[in-house]
């Protein structure tokens, strides 16, 4: 009985120790990096506790908890504790979820670099101190004028806004000197005159010394909106000035071929132009009508192409193609195939030609 009671005992002694509370720690981060302030709680309850700069924390807690791993964009984790549980370290990956309905559009605000490739052929495209302007897209009102609309119409600036700029204000000659206001001329003592960005440098006096003829765009600057870019100064309007000097750097012309309006102007050769380069194997290739009239071919010059990996392509091109040479196709390619296959340019070439007629897998192969 003594012994018995012992027994039971020890068993009692095991349970309450399996129940004992313990420090359980370790380690977070994302894979490459600790996360810090990764919340680590026990269950649902109120014990809980934040990763440190280093990733690191330690929470107490007992055999069969289960602890609750959570951080802002991460996969959320719930492990349990067992009996043997010391430390636990975790790599945590981001939360990724797939949205319905979702749809992505393209910005149309271009940017600086897009505009400096299409200043040269987009006439209001204009050039400032702070980037390049476009016109079309930029707030409020902005005019500009080219210069060949420019050069024929005074001896300076004062002349060119009277006469090509209406509802701006030119007061002064080109001998005396003067002003340029574009949003009313204010009191007579205190007129609220424009300033001037030419070629990026700005001037508060009237360019006089200009000559027209050296203006490649000028723009006229009304809105209100450009006060944070010229400040207080620029209250009474924005005359900028692209020169022909102040441009040469821009003279190499970007390939705009590259970019739109890509087109072609000059004449295209027709397929029959085309054909009378082809080998004369192609040439009567394509006139063979029937699948034995084809085949004579391929045997006719199989032997004097049989370095060229180029006739082969022809061949099983041309027999891929006909609704009843596939079989004689796919011997092509089984004969030929590894006189290329230490060619990267030509095993992509003859990828191109499997997918053209079909076989989607074996180009990928």
């Amino acid at each position: 009985m003594k012994h018995l009671i012992t027994v039971i005992a020890f068993f009692c002694a095991l349970g309450i120790s399996a129940q004992e509370s313990r420090i359980v720690s370790g380690k977070i981060s994302d894979g490459k990096n600790p996360l810090q302030d990764v919340q680590i709680r026990v269950g649902d309850s109120d014990n809980s506790t934040f990763t440190n700069a280093e990733g690191q924390y330690s929470i107490q807690a007992v055999s069969g908890d289960v602890l609750r791993y959570t951080y802002t964009g991460m996969k959320e984790y719930k492990i349990q504790v067992e009996d043997v549980t010391q430390f636990l370290n975790l790599t945590m990956i981001p939360d990724v979820q797939k949205l319905d309905g979702i749809t992505v559009t393209k910005s149309h605000r271009r940017s600086q670099q897009e505009l400096a490739m299409d200043y040269r052929v987009n006439p209001q495209l204009i050039r400032t101190a702070y980037g390049i302007l476009d016109a079309r897209t930029a707030p409020g009102r902005v005019r500009v004028v080219s210069g060949d609309d420019i050069s024929s119409v005074g001896v300076c600036i004062l002349d060119v806004v009277r006469n090509r700029f209406t509802g701006v204000w030119a007061v002064g000659d080109c001998q005396r000197g003067g002003y340029i206001t574009v949003r009313g001329i204010g009191s007579v003592g205190n007129p609220r005159v424009a300033i001037y960005d030419i070629d990026g440098q700005i001037f508060t006096d009237t360019p006089l010394w200009l000559n027209v003829d050296n203006i490649k765009r000028m723009a006229i600057v009304s809105s209100l909106a450009f006060n944070a870019r010229y400040g207080l100064a620029g209250g009474g309007g924005v005359v900028i000035i692209n020169t022909v000097a102040g441009q040469a750097a821009l003279s190499k012309t970007t390939d705009l071929a590259r970019l739109r309006n890509n087109y072609i102007k000059e004449d295209v050769p027709a397929p029959e132009e085309l054909m009378e380069d082809e080998p004369t194997y192609l040439t009567e290739l394509n006139k063979a009508r029937q699948l034995d009239g084809a085949v004579s071919v391929y045997e006719k010059y199989r032997a004097q192409y049989a370095a060229s990996p180029y006739f082969f392509m022809d061949m099983y091109a041309n027999f891929a193609s006909r609704s009843n040479g596939e079989q004689m196709a796919a011997m092509i390619l089984e004969e030929n195939k590894a006189k290329i296959s230490s060619n990267p340019v030509l095993m992509k070439g003859l990828a191109y030609i499997l997918e053209e007629n079909g076989k989607n897998e074996a180009a990928l192969e």
